[in-house]
């Protein structure tokens, strides 16, 4: 696990009214996408993402995003999440109704099966769709996962995997 390179992205500096708004719609979409997938309002979630989305965390590439949502539905059954982003996330719009940004970010995650807290950065592409925001590509690298007792198990593999 690592950090992705941040220097990829070159946040803009707002000069047009158009782009305070979209950088401010990029932020609550990412508000959004944290707030659904912690209270499981799945239905909700999904709307936030492009049909087309593509999926990574830790270099595992999910199929589909059907995939990742049977992922998030069956694997939270039992737990309780709370995604936090520290930090300013760095937004970068470029082309035409397209974005990409970073955000650290730290989730607690509680339950019958995972008790942890994990760090990372989300790395997101957006495209803008009939005037709405959406995300179109999640890259997600935990920097570190710590377990209940301190322990750090998840350095290689993906956490969410069964021994």
């Amino acid at each position: 696990m690592g950090i992705p390179d941040l220097s990829a992205v070159t946040p803009t500096v707002p000069t047009t009214l158009e782009e305070i708004l979209d950088l401010e719609a990029i932020k609550v979409l990412k508000v959004r996408y944290w707030q659904t997938l912690d209270a499981h309002m799945w239905s909700e979630f999904e709307t936030l993402l492009t049909d087309e989305v593509t999926i990574e965390m830790d270099r595992a590439a999910f199929e589909s995003l059907q995939a990742f949502m049977e992922l998030n539905q069956s694997g939270m059954v039992g737990q309780r999440t709370m995604h936090q982003a520290w930090g300013l996330p760095a937004i970068e719009l470029y082309g035409d109704g397209m974005a990409r940004g970073f955000w650290y970010m730290t989730a607690t995650v509680r339950g019958d099966r995972f008790n942890h807290v994990e760090r990372g950065v989300y790395e997101d592409e957006y495209r803008k769709r009939d005037g709405v925001w959406l995300i179109d590509r999640i890259n997600l690298t935990h920097s570190i996962v710590i377990e209940e007792d301190g322990s750090v198990p998840y350095q290689e593999g993906h956490w969410w995997e069964e021994d």
